[in-house]
């Protein structure tokens, strides 16, 4: 035994950080650990800061994952080049991150940073306490207090603890929405504000108990904030493990007599690049195969969710690291392994463990572990124990409960005394070997037979082909990252597996999906064979594709087949249905084999030999992976290398830096943006920025697609135009719409679908996202030339309807290229006479003209388009322009036929017959206006208006005639606007005025003509009911012959009068009666009447 070693974990391991009052601690800043997962997080920041202007986050990781120290690390990297903190910032974190966090914020002289550690309160509240201190203004509008201290100084705010604030607010229902105003107030603030939320788990999560509602709210303000994962790798886990305990003199080189330990070691890292055998020697007295298993147990949700690395390795729990820390008496025998980590689960965590998600798995290693300790025997226990743990824990992290890790976990035990422990296990039906694998389970129960029922199925795959490999779609791809940094393009390579005799088939099938193909020999194929196949194929093929070669591939192969024989087995086999245990046995197989199948592919994939195709079909040069002995560097080049192939295909692409276009799927949030901004470019294509105002994801665009390249310019009037981009600007854009100009010339119609197909290949390779922004473009920078067809229907003008076809896709749109050289001349004319008639601003090319024109027309009322009552030439014009489908055949070959003119510079006649257009409704409106005038009784004077609705408000109403109703109404506020007089003349068309034809023109003026017969009638019955109680009332209306209105008398008697008209009426009787007493016609009576009452009054007047 040696006394003399000593364990422990240091200070800087035993705390958690507040981010409050440790932000400048030097001790914490020192003891921060670099990784991988820190960068990443600072640089991705970083770039979405730049690239665009998306100045809010959250930063998500469970606890222990670094988060609030990274947090610390961020506020000293921002420091002066000169102080304390920055040289450490400089000294831990990559030089890549420094560069960039430079780059970032460098134009920011003032700056504050304000970290602040949430609580179970209100958010808006906490954070304007926290201002406070920063302003003058006194408010509890977090909103207002931040654009006070924003106005002349960069504010960083950091708010630990997040889900505390966001666990209130839920509790409340309320207090969430400032987290939106705050998003929105950052994202426009050109990085004057910069807000960072920190949480340990989904913003999501924290609403999963409110209505269905309040969680759609809960998401939208979550989709303000990109989320940035803050979670680390088990290569990081292990390392900071290795960092976190001190020991003397001790490691796993000379604790593992049996050499367990190290070959466990050195088949993990032959399988993990990342591992190496000095991390894990160094984790003594922990245990390798514990400390891969302890990563995964820390983001189990049965842990409280309170668990990280450090945590437990402080705990004081029962069976915990400290506790064997404290009770070490130097026996470098003793160490800390998975059968000691089954007992501190057991004994802390166990109801929490059944009642989580892993309970089944738990209560059947408990009963597996009951019948072990039954035995009375050395190993079997822990043995079951650490098979258990492996099942729950380990598998994501490759942990396999095969021999050599069961070897490792008794670094003191014989081998032979493990293995009888095992034969024991299995024989009492506690455990089984699966032979396909070598792995142990537990027993659960079940008659069925893997290897067996397997064996069957492999059958089919004795020969692997091309379309059953096809179906593996597992494999990573590879992203080209400089050629994606230098030219905004995502591009990656598709790895796939193929048999060598496939590539002398279609080679269209073979890459039309995976562009990364890793062959493997199926039938015996030599070398040479092999590699003049591969030759042929890559030299015969123009897109970007990547073949490699191995020499011996056939652990491959059997991958392979054992995958694709698996898959088949669970679809297809009865037992899948029925038999659980069996189920799950052929799943965990899958799963394993899937891991075996990549890692034979990774390992194979290294060492392969790499043929890269060359654009035009160039001879290509194979790439000796192995030349290069160090494999990070390996990878880096073969990194490059498909950098350089994009590079070679696409050189052509015009760089795009916008992740929300430059993609072939747009989201949603790219979709709306797109829509925005080409509504704003066919709206204000005149406006700087195209008139968009504020920080919107529109603007982005913008800068990364016009400003860019280029393809807007300011004129002398100070409005703007979008111009071709010039060659010193952006070569590459002027070369794209240049060539698609070339495409367009001599052809009478192109589908928009061929011109982006052309687009999408090589020398361009532009994404699809990016085919609607940059045809429009290429449509309006051309409109002199271009004219644009939906459903073979011309497209007058370009509107928000023009945006909904093009999202609907190009299937059904064409495009035409107009030249005009021979015409130059009398298109000047025309241009100016249809500028001067139409109230336009048209430049000189047929294609302008005609659509000028054919918005002339379509602006019209649909009588103009109808009406006969033109004249011929005027009819020919309209008719001729109303159904032409090329404009430009119908300005320069039309027009001059229809005004028979040989000199096309003549154009009084056409100027005649676009006025005769314009005028034609408002004449026909005269006519209407006149007739009703007249048959109302109304003049132009103030007081006729007046009149009229005055007499139209008495009959309202009044008379059950639901027409005259409608008359009277609109009567009743008639004045002299157009709108109004408009509306009445509805009612007598009985249809929107705009819309009738010459049909209709009598019919109107006869219902004008008897409708004001109806007006009076209802005047007159008016008059009389309305009569006082004394008095009687008469109307009489008379119209004769040689009159063009009836006249109307309206008259009242008294009673004296009334009684010398009864007199008179008898008189009458007494004439009108013949000898027999017979009366006369009654119509000749009453016309007798009407007619010595018109003399009289006659006479009278005279």
């Amino acid at each position: 035994m040696n006394n003399i070693l000593k364990i422990e974990v240091p200070n800087r391991f035993q705390r958690s950080i507040r981010i409050d009052s440790d932000f400048n601690d030097i001790d914490i800043l020192e003891s921060f650990i670099n990784s991988n997962t820190a960068n990443r997080a600072l640089e991705d920041l970083c770039h979405h800061i730049s690239s665009a202007g998306q100045c809010s986050f959250t930063w998500t990781g469970p606890y222990g994952s670094g988060k609030s120290s990274l947090a610390v690390m961020f506020n000293a990297a921002l420091s002066h080049g000169t102080t304390k903190n920055k040289k450490i910032a400089k000294k831990l974190l990559d030089n890549s991150t420094i560069e960039a966090i430079d780059k970032t914020f460098k134009k920011y002289s003032e700056r504050i940073v304000l970290p602040i550690v949430a609580g179970r309160k209100d958010i808006e509240e906490q954070i304007c306490e926290e201002l406070a201190p920063f302003t003058k203004i006194k408010s509890s509008n977090a909103i207002e207090l931040l654009n006070d201290i924003c106005q002349n100084k960069q504010l960083i705010i950091i708010i630990d603890e997040l889900g505390k604030a966001l666990d209130y607010a839920a509790q409340k229902k309320d207090g969430i929405f400032i987290l939106q105003e705050i998003a929105e107030l950052a994202n426009r603030s050109k990085g004057n504000l910069l807000f960072i939320g920190i949480l340990h788990q989904s913003f999501s999560e924290y609403a999963n108990n409110l209505n269905l509602n309040t969680k759609k709210e809960w998401a939208k303000i979550q989709g303000r904030y990109l989320d940035i994962s803050i979670n680390s790798s088990v290569e990081e886990q292990i390392k900071l493990l290795s960092s976190a305990i001190i020991h003397n003199d001790n490691n796993w080189s000379n604790s593992d007599p049996h050499k367990s330990v190290i070959n466990f070691i050195k088949t993990f890292s032959d399988r993990h690049s990342w591992a190496s055998e000095k991390i894990f020697i160094n984790l003594w007295p922990l245990n390798p195969v514990f400390a891969l298993a302890l990563g995964p147990m820390t983001k189990k949700s049965f842990s409280q969710n309170q668990r990280s690395l450090f945590s437990f390795l402080n705990s004081s729990e029962p069976h915990g690291f400290k506790s064997f820390v404290e009770k070490w008496n130097g026996d470098i025998e003793k160490f800390y392994g998975l059968q000691d980590f089954w007992h501190y689960l057991d004994v802390n965590y166990s109801n929490l463990i059944n009642n989580s998600k892993d309970g089944h798995k738990w209560i059947l290693a408990n009963e597996c572990i009951d019948k072990a300790r039954l035995l009375d025997l050395p190993l079997v226990e822990n043995i079951v124990a650490i098979i258990s743990l492996i099942q729950i824990f380990g598998l994501k992290n490759y942990l396999y409960s095969n021999k050599e890790t069961i070897y490792a976990c008794f670094p003191f035990d014989k081998i032979k005394e493990i293995d009888n422990a095992l034969e024991i296990l299995i024989k009492r039906k506690i455990i089984i070997l699966r032979k396909l694998d070598g792995i142990y389970l537990l027993t659960e129960g079940s008659d069925f037979d893997l290897e067996n029922e397997l064996g069957k199925f492999l059958d089919r795959y004795r020969t692997l082909t091309s379309e059953n490999i096809s179906s593996i779609k597992q494999f990573k791809a590879i992203l080209a990252k400089r050629h994606y940094i230098k030219t905004g393009y995502i591009r990656k390579l598709n790895y796939s597996i193929s048999p060598i005799s496939s590539l002398q088939n279609n080679t269209d099938e073979i890459i039309a999906e995976n562009r990364i193909i890793l062959t493997i020999a199926t039938e015996n194929e030599n070398d040479k064979l092999a590699k003049n196949l591969i030759n042929k194929f890559i030299n015969n093929i123009n897109i970007p594709c990547v073949v490699g070669y191995v020499d011996s591939s056939s652990s491959l192969a059997n991958s392979v087949r054992q995958f694709l024989a698996l898959g088949n087995l669970r679809l297809e086999h009865s037992s899948m249905m029925s038999d659980r245990v069996a189920r799950k046995e052929v799943d965990a197989m899958l799963r394993i084999t899937s891991i075996n199948l990549e890692e034979e592919f990774d390992k194979l994939s290294q060492s392969a030999t790499w043929y890269f195709a060359q654009y035009n079909k160039k001879q290509s040069t194979p790439w000796e992976s192995t030349s290069i002995n160090n494999l990070a560097a390996r990878l880096t080049k073969l990194n490059e290398k498909i950098s350089n192939l994009f590079d070679d295909f696409y050189h052509n692409a015009p760089v795009i830096k916008n992740e929300l276009l430059n993609r072939d799927k747009l989201n949603p949030n790219g979709s709306g943006a797109l829509k925005k901004f080409l509504l704003a470019l066919v709206k204000s294509p005149h406006k700087k920025n195209l008139g968009i105002e504020g920080h919107p994801p529109e603007l982005s665009i913008f800068k990364s697609v016009i400003e860019a390249h280029g393809l807007q310019e300011i004129e002398k009037s100070r409005s703007y135009k979008l111009i071709l981009p010039k060659l010193s600007k952006s070569k590459d854009m002027y070369d794209l719409f240049k060539k698609t100009e070339k495409l367009l010339l001599n052809k009478e119609k192109v589908k928009a679908e061929d011109i982006t197909r052309k687009w999408s290949e090589p020398p361009f390779g532009i994404k699809k996202g990016l085919h609607n922004i940059l045809l429009f473009l290429f449509i309006l920078i051309n409109r002199k030339n271009v004219a644009l067809y939906y459903e073979d229907l011309y497209q007058v003008e370009y509107n928000d309807l023009t945006i909904d076809y093009l999202f609907r896709g190009l299937k059904d749109f064409t495009i035409t290229w107009i030249s005009y050289d021979d015409v130059k001349e009398e298109i000047g004319y025309l241009a100016k006479a249809c500028a001067e008639m139409t109230n336009q601003l048209i430049e000189p090319s047929p294609l302008n003209i005609g659509r000028a024109l054919k918005k002339f027309l379509n602006s019209k009322e649909d009588w103009v388009k109808g009406t006969n009552t033109l004249s011929k030439n005027t009819l020919l014009f309209r008719d001729e322009l109303k159904k032409a489908k090329d404009p430009v055949d119908f300005v320069v070959n039309q027009i001059p036929i229809i005004f028979n003119k040989s000199n096309k510079t003549d154009i009084k006649d056409l100027k005649n017959s676009i006025r005769e257009i314009e005028q034609a409704f408002d004449k026909q409106l005269i006519k209407f206006k006149d007739s009703i005038f007249e048959n109302f009784k109304i003049t132009e004077d103030k007081n006729s208006f007046k009149e009229i609705n005055e007499r139209a408000s008495l009959i309202i109403d009044k008379t059950g005639d639901f027409e005259l109703n409608s008359i009277c109404l609109r009567l009743s506020k008639l004045d002299k606007s157009k709108e109004t007089l408009l509306s009445l003349m509805s009612v007598f068309a009985k249809k929107d005025i705009q819309k009738i034809y010459d049909f209709d023109v009598e019919r109107i003026l006869i219902d004008i003509a008897a409708k004001a017969q109806s007006f009076k009638k209802a005047e007159a019955f008016i008059k009389v009911d309305s009569r006082k109680s004394n008095m009687t009332a008469f109307s009489l209306v008379h119209g004769k012959k040689g009159l063009e209105k009836p006249t109307s008398y309206d008259f009242m008697l008294s009673k004296k009068e009334e009684k010398r008209s009864e007199e008179l009426a008898k008189e009458l009787e007494y004439i009108i009666t013949d000898k027999e007493g017979h009366f006369e016609n009654s119509n000749v009576t009453l016309g007798a009447i009407a007619k010595l009452i018109s003399n009289r009054r006659n006479d009278s007047n005279e």
